[in-house]
Protein backbone atom coordinates (compact mmCIF):
# COMPACT_ATOMS: atom_id res chain seq x y z
CA UNK A 1 0.00 0.00 0.00
CA UNK A 2 1.72 2.82 -0.60
CA UNK A 3 0.45 6.77 -0.19
CA UNK A 4 -1.89 8.20 -2.87
CA UNK A 5 -0.92 11.38 -4.71
CA UNK A 6 -3.46 13.02 -3.36
CA UNK A 7 -2.02 12.34 0.70
CA UNK A 8 1.40 13.45 -0.76
CA UNK A 9 0.02 16.49 -2.15
CA UNK A 10 -2.17 17.29 0.77
CA UNK A 11 1.06 16.89 3.21
CA UNK A 12 2.46 19.26 1.21
CA UNK A 13 -0.20 21.64 1.29
CA UNK A 14 -0.60 21.43 4.88
CA UNK A 15 2.82 21.53 6.00
CA UNK A 16 4.93 22.74 2.74
CA UNK A 17 7.74 21.35 1.20
CA UNK A 18 10.58 22.56 3.00
CA UNK A 19 9.19 20.75 6.43
CA UNK A 20 8.27 17.71 4.67
CA UNK A 21 11.90 17.86 3.46
CA UNK A 22 13.42 18.77 6.62
CA UNK A 23 10.53 15.99 7.53
CA UNK A 24 12.25 13.25 5.03
CA UNK A 25 15.86 14.21 6.65
CA UNK A 26 15.05 13.41 9.98
CA UNK A 27 13.07 9.99 9.04
CA UNK A 28 16.34 9.48 7.40
CA UNK A 29 18.44 9.92 10.75
CA UNK A 30 15.69 8.01 12.97
CA UNK A 31 16.10 5.15 10.26
CA UNK A 32 19.67 4.99 10.36
CA UNK A 33 19.88 4.90 14.36
CA UNK A 34 17.55 2.12 13.92
CA UNK A 35 19.42 0.05 12.56
CA UNK A 36 22.81 0.68 14.15
CA UNK A 37 19.99 -0.02 17.49
CA UNK A 38 18.42 -3.41 15.47
CA UNK A 39 22.18 -4.99 14.51
CA UNK A 40 23.29 -4.46 18.36
CA UNK A 41 20.15 -6.09 19.55
CA UNK A 42 18.59 -2.86 21.26
CA UNK A 43 15.80 -2.50 19.28
CA UNK A 44 12.88 -5.21 18.05
CA UNK A 45 12.50 -5.92 14.40
CA UNK A 46 9.47 -4.66 14.34
CA UNK A 47 10.73 -0.81 15.25
CA UNK A 48 13.45 -0.94 13.14
CA UNK A 49 10.43 -1.86 10.02
CA UNK A 50 8.36 1.27 11.64
CA UNK A 51 11.35 3.18 10.31
CA UNK A 52 11.66 1.98 6.97
CA UNK A 53 7.82 2.58 6.94
CA UNK A 54 8.37 6.04 7.37
CA UNK A 55 10.99 6.55 5.37
CA UNK A 56 9.05 5.48 2.93
CA UNK A 57 6.37 7.78 3.39
CA UNK A 58 8.24 10.00 2.67
CA UNK A 59 10.27 9.43 0.10
CA UNK A 60 6.79 9.20 -1.57
CA UNK A 61 6.05 12.57 -0.72
CA UNK A 62 9.43 13.72 -2.05
CA UNK A 63 8.61 11.87 -5.54
CA UNK A 64 5.30 13.70 -5.56
CA UNK A 65 7.54 17.39 -4.80
CA UNK A 66 9.90 16.54 -7.67
CA UNK A 67 7.91 14.31 -10.24
CA UNK A 68 8.91 16.20 -13.51
CA UNK A 69 12.65 15.58 -12.87
CA UNK A 70 12.24 11.94 -11.17
CA UNK A 71 9.92 10.73 -14.06
CA UNK A 72 13.08 11.51 -16.45
CA UNK A 73 15.94 10.08 -13.91
CA UNK A 74 14.27 6.98 -12.65
CA UNK A 75 13.99 5.29 -15.31
CA UNK A 76 17.75 5.82 -16.49
CA UNK A 77 18.48 4.74 -12.98
CA UNK A 78 16.46 1.56 -12.81
CA UNK A 79 18.00 0.66 -15.82
CA UNK A 80 21.22 0.68 -14.81
CA UNK A 81 20.17 -1.22 -12.06
CA UNK A 82 18.52 -4.21 -14.46
CA UNK A 83 22.31 -4.17 -16.60
CA UNK A 84 24.37 -4.89 -13.16
CA UNK A 85 21.38 -7.61 -12.48
CA UNK A 86 21.58 -9.02 -15.72
CA UNK A 87 25.46 -9.17 -15.90
CA UNK A 88 25.45 -10.53 -12.37
CA UNK A 89 23.20 -13.17 -13.45
CA UNK A 90 25.82 -14.15 -16.28
CA UNK A 91 28.41 -14.10 -14.34
CA UNK A 92 29.75 -10.84 -16.01
CA UNK A 93 29.48 -8.41 -13.26
CA UNK A 94 32.13 -8.40 -10.43
CA UNK A 95 31.12 -6.87 -6.91
CA UNK A 96 33.89 -5.38 -5.13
Amino acid sequence: MDITSEEAKLAVEVWGEDKQTKMFIEEIGEFLTAWNHYNRGRISYKKYVSEIADVYIMIQQMIYMNRPVFDKVYPEKLKKVRDKLDKAQSGDYIIK
